[in-house]
């Protein structure tokens, strides 16, 4: 499978694969919500997204498969630190697109930011994200964080991974 990382663009395409991504039951899981987004918000969200200096979206895609959205990829930058955050489709999960995606962002990281920390937040329930970010050079550090998750009904641990430079 060949991918390719589309910055997003102020276009209903786009706003529509994100909005498809995010609608997801894992994603919304994951993401601590009973629900999926409603659209008109999301589509707030989304324009509000696009104008951040601090924040940076790709979609991943199946160059073979015309171009079909696998996948998504959020760098956000904190002070010294680029958190990631990605999803993938869930009938693409188990494929290594995960990963492919967590090595394309510490190579963006590296290449672009190498002064900056790259992190992640991930909630201790999510062994398969924690599984890709241990097999992606990154460890656990001792920064934790409790978050309210709606699809718990519960505050949950939230981990922070800290990539291995060198």
């Amino acid at each position: 499978m060949l991918l390719r990382f589309d910055i997003i663009k102020d276009n209903a395409a786009d706003l529509g694969s994100l909005f498809e991504m995010k609608s997801q039951n894992s994603d919304v899981y994951w993401s601590g919500y009973t629900a999926a987004p409603d659209k008109n918000k999301f589509a707030e969200w989304y324009a509000g997204q696009l104008q951040r200096n601090d924040r940076k979206i790709w979609l991943v895609r199946d160059i073979q498969n015309k171009g079909t959205t696998l996948g998504y990829l959020y760098l956000t930058f904190e002070n010294q630190s680029v958190y990631l955050s990605h999803g993938v489709k869930e009938e693409h999960a188990g494929k290594n697109i995960g990963s492919a995606i967590i090595n394309y962002a510490t190579n963006i990281c590296l290449t672009f930011y190498p002064e900056y920390n790259i992190e992640s937040w991930i909630v201790e329930p999510n062994v398969a994200s924690v599984n890709t970010f241990l097999k992606n050079s990154f460890r656990k550090t001792e920064l934790v964080k409790e978050t309210y998750y709606a699809s718990f009904q519960k505050n949950l641990v939230m981990h922070n991974y800290s990539f291995q430079k060198g």
